[in-house]
């Protein structure tokens, strides 16, 4: 600690602080130099004790290495005294710390309130030499914090390799039979994207739909529904902020229920573009354009008016969009 100049109020407390040590600095002895008969003392004698009590308890705090319980004591003999010498010693607690920014603002306080400190020159060079260990761990903590949101990333990439998406939506259905008849279609998707790349993913498609038979959707009396398991690829790609490009390419078998007992297959290729909008944690919406096309085999009754179909094998295409959830995992 810092030896203590006489003056002030300060002056009876130093008279009490020679014989207790008064520097921990060096952890010596060192007694300050004063006119005892020139001296007034401001302080009351309850004043002093206390003073005198809280410094002896920090010095011994501070030579144990119990640095907080010493800043604790140091502050209250400042606050009796104003000295500016206890702010050179609350700033060596918070240098014993670590806490280099909270030293050198006491070191800086105690040069401003003391600007004629013997040993100023010295005080200053700490000054500098502390600082430039504060911008040397400044740039240790921004780089720790760069490491530490490429790990997080990583980290997120690594555990969330699974997409699931869970879509609704409308489409209209072109059958060639003699000319293009068409029929609305409502299709509810459950899609798994595999992730192998943050951008690329092979994936598999669970479809279910029903026509629009009479105007009315999920009529008992209408049986025409269609299953489809399905295999592709699927790319995606930030935009901005937290839109993402959505594109797919998928090959699907469908089973389409013709009546109560026969099916019929329809083998669609299928492709989707869209966006995805980012909304919470691992949660984001989506909305895609689907197209497919492809030839369908529909042996005996055909599924559009109950005729028959004068070729088993025809063209059908939808086009159609879809609404739905996407969760990652």
């Amino acid at each position: 600690m810092r030896c203590f100049k006489g003056g002030g109020g300060w002056a009876a407390l130093t008279v009490a602080l020679m014989f207790f040590g008064s520097r921990v600095v060096f952890a010596q002895v060192k007694s300050a130099d004063f006119d005892d008969g020139d001296e007034v003392n401001q302080l009351s004698d309850a004043s002093t004790k206390e003073a005198k009590r809280h410094f002896v308890s920090g010095n011994r705090e501070f030579e144990d290495g119990r640095y907080p319980e010493a800043i604790e004591h140091f502050r209250a003999v400042y606050e009796i005294t104003s000295s500016p010498e206890i702010l050179y010693n609350i700033g060596r607690c918070y240098e014993e710390l670590g806490r280099f920014k909270e030293a050198v603002e006491h070191y800086e306080m105690f040069l401003r309130l003391d600007p004629d400190a013997n040993d100023r020159e010295e005080v200053s060079e700490r000054i500098q030499k502390l600082s430039g260990e504060l911008t040397d761990v400044d740039s240790a903590k921004v780089k720790d914090k760069k490491e530490e949101k490429k790990n997080e990333k990583e980290s997120e990439k690594e555990s969330k390799n699974l997409r699931l998406v869970l879509q609704m939506g409308g489409s209209g259905v072109l059958i060639g039979e003699e000319g293009w008849k068409g029929r609305a279609y409502v299709p509810f998707d459950a899609i798994i994207h595999f992730m192998l790349t943050d951008w690329f993913s092979v994936s598999g498609m669970f479809a279910y739909g029903k026509y629009m038979e009479r105007g009315k959707l999920f009529n008992p009396s209408d049986p025409l529904s269609q299953v489809g398991l399905g295999v592709g690829a699927s790319i995606f790609r930030p935009v901005k902020g937290r839109f993402s490009f959505t594109g797919r390419l998928f090959f699907v078998p469908t089973w389409v229920r013709r009546d109560r007992h026969k099916t019929a297959l329809w083998v669609v290729f299928q492709g989707a573009v869209g966006t995805e909008v980012h909304i919470y944690k691992s949660w984001s919406g989506c909305f895609e354009i689907v197209a497919s096309y492809g030839p369908a085999v529909i042996p005996g009754r055909g599924i559009i008016d109950g005729g028959t179909w004068h070729d088993p094998v025809l063209s059908a295409a939808d086009l159609g969009a879809r609404l739905g959830a996407v969760y990652a995992f």
